[in-house]
């Protein structure tokens, strides 16, 4: 009875291995880039959401400046010498201060 069982599951993985061991390797490969993907998307909408008034921040397209208010999806920032005001969208803030989390919008 044991032999006739492992006939049974060698013939099992003789016909079924390969197809198994592939399919093991495509779930480990999905795993490995989404799960740190949805880490880095999580720290960067935290830091999204945790804008205020004061932040100093650069923008995807290079400005620098102190946001002077946040209202919603957008910010209002001064930038320059003469403090201009500029209306910019929440998601287009790159980094706040020296927080080693940045937003590159690849995901847009």
């Amino acid at each position: 009875m044991p032999t006739e069982f492992a006939n049974l599951i060698t013939g099992f993985f003789d016909k079924f291995g390969s197809l198994l061991l592939l399919g093991a390797v495509m779930i480990g490969l999905i795993l490995l880039t989404v799960i740190p993907q949805r880490k880095q998307q999580k720290k960067i909408n935290d830091m999204l959401d945790s804008l205020k008034p004061g932040d100093y921040v650069r923008t995807v397209g290079g400005f620098f400046g102190t946001i002077d208010s946040v209202n919603g999806d957008v910010i209002i920032l001064k930038a320059g010498p003469e403090k201009k005001r500029i209306a910019i969208s929440r998601r287009a803030v790159s980094v706040v201060g020296n927080s080693n989390v940045e937003n590159t919008m690849s995901d847009m």
